[in-house]
């Protein structure tokens, strides 16, 4: 055990032996804070902290509350804020099937449209209810192409303020007006039949868009696991590739990589084909999908509705999802400014909402919905604010609290151990923000003592340390 360590178990012991009634004026919780904040071990850390009682409209704690630094994630608090406030928690968006010629019989003689509104929630299931909904028409083959029209989004798929970087993992999935399954695709491996054999690879769902190119090998029982995949954009109409390298011992449990896509408007259009398909609706010899604008007054084949925003901002928040962070936000933009709509248009209505929160001053500087980025900046009072703000909002506060993660028990937070939560497992709900030297939290908490407690925790620093053990120590102390 380290000389920090030791130092530390002999501090929560302490702590553990002073009572847990919270003295009027807060200043049992703040002494056990501020102890815990000047522990040598975070020399050199920067710390913007803050506690505030939502029950009594009264801060307990501050420590650099002032002080702006890199949210990260943890800023998705005021994009969903901003998503609940100004689309309505009930908004849905409807993404529609059109065609631009008439149906002889059962044949549709031109093309085919799949035309997005921007929808973040168009998954698997709900693209297999649009593909049934078009079938039920009584269309039975499409003569011309799939066409998908993404045109409301003005702008690209990578947002030039996002963190620059090429990685094919789920958290840099680009943004379309279609998108499906997130922009991401699964790929399942598992050991061949015997050592030697292929590694067996399925991709899910296997809609044509993935080409799989497989050089793994399953190895002897109990060998290393060497196993690589990768993934490499085809170019625009042409799917990606997903490379596989290296061995898979045999009788290991199969295993799950996800990959963002590099063509999302492709990616959709080839999973609604390849639903229709499975629906007994067949294409021509010549047929492809590809990217265009249906022409004005096409008639409407099918729709389906999106999740309400209530329940895609939990998604959001749960798993701290950048893509939806970005589609919410150009969603409000839309709204406000008109389609087609952009992240610029966005995040002109997310610095407007933020002013008239009262959060701007004080280093608050805000580039990124998602805070997949350096750029943005806010304090511990910055969240105070914003927190105190939902908290007072009933058409806000409930679908907002219920969107964060519960400490110890789901999304970003779920694999926090209870041992190091004490009584905050269950009881804290935060958005969680980390970078590389960030690591942030900011959330509600209901104390021992049965009050509601705002709080936020940033700490920024040089390099890569794992700084989520302090965070639950801070999370275990403000809920006693």
């Amino acid at each position: 055990m380290t000389p920090h360590r030791r130092a530390l178990t002999w501090l929560m012991l302490l702590f553990a032996l002073i009572p847990s009634a919270r003295a009027a004026d807060g200043g049992l919780i703040a002494s056990r804070i501020m102890a815990l904040l000047n522990d040598p071990a975070l020399r050199g850390i920067q710390i913007s902290a803050e506690v505030k009682s939502l029950t009594r409209d009264k801060v307990f704690f501050e420590r650099g509350s002032n002080v702006a630094l890199i949210p990260a994630s943890s800023v998705k608090l005021l994009s969903a804020y901003l998503a609940l406030k100004r689309l309505g928690p009930d908004h849905v968006f409807t993404t529609k099937v059109l065609r631009d010629a008439d149906v002889a019989g059962s044949t549709l003689k031109g093309n085919l449209y799949l035309r997005g509104a921007g929808d973040p929630s168009l998954v698997s299931e709900r693209m297999y209810i649009l593909a049934e909904s078009v079938a039920r028409t009584g269309l039975r083959k499409i003569e011309g192409d799939l066409v998908v029209d993404a045109s409301a989004y003005s702008d690209g798929h990578f947002h030039a303020n996002r963190l620059k970087t090429d990685s094919d993992r789920p958290f840099n999935a680009p943004t379309s007006a279609v998108s499906f399954n997130y922009n991401t695709t699964a790929v399942y491996m598992s050991p061949g039949p015997k050592p030697g054999s292929p590694v067996r690879v399925t991709v899910e769902p296997d809609t044509g868009y993935v080409r799989v190119v497989n050089h793994a090998r399953t190895g002897k029982a109990g060998s290393k696991n060497t196993l690589q995949a990768s993934r490499e954009g085809l170019g625009e109409g042409k799917g990606d590739e997903v490379i596989i390298n290296g061995s898979l011992a045999a009788g290991e449990n199969e295993k799950l990589r996800y990959f963002n896509v590099t063509d999302p408007e492709t990616y959709a259009g080839m999973a609604l084909r390849f639903y229709l398909k499975k629906e007994g609706v067949t294409f021509g010899p010549r047929s492809r999908v590809r990217l265009s604008t249906a022409p004005p007054d096409t008639p409407v084949v099918a729709e389906v509705d999106s999740l309400p925003v209530r329940e895609i901002v939990t998604l959001m928040n749960k798993y701290s999802n950048n893509f939806i962070a970005e589609a919410l936000v150009k969603a409000v933009g839309g709204l406000q400014s008109g389609y087609p709509t952009s992240l610029d248009q966005g995040m002109k209505a997310l610095v407007s909402e933020a002013q008239q929160l009262g959060l701007q001053g004080g280093g608050f500087t805000l580039t990124s919905p998602s805070g997949l980025n350096r750029e943005n900046h806010m304090s511990a009072a910055h969240f105070m604010t914003l927190l105190t703000a939902a908290w007072k909002d009933l058409g806000v506060m409930p679908e907002l609290v219920a969107s964060l993660p519960i400490a110890g028990k789901d999304g970003t937070l779920e694999r926090r151990a209870a041992e190091d939560l004490g009584q905050a497992e269950g009881r804290a709900r935060a958005k969680t923000g980390t970078l590389d030297g960030v690591s942030a939290l900011a959330g509600l908490i209901q104390a021992g003592d049965g009050e509601v407690l705002a709080y936020a925790l940033l700490l920024n620093t040089e390099g890569a340390p794992d700084l989520r053990p302090w965070q639950n120590r801070f999370l275990r102390l403000v809920a006693q």
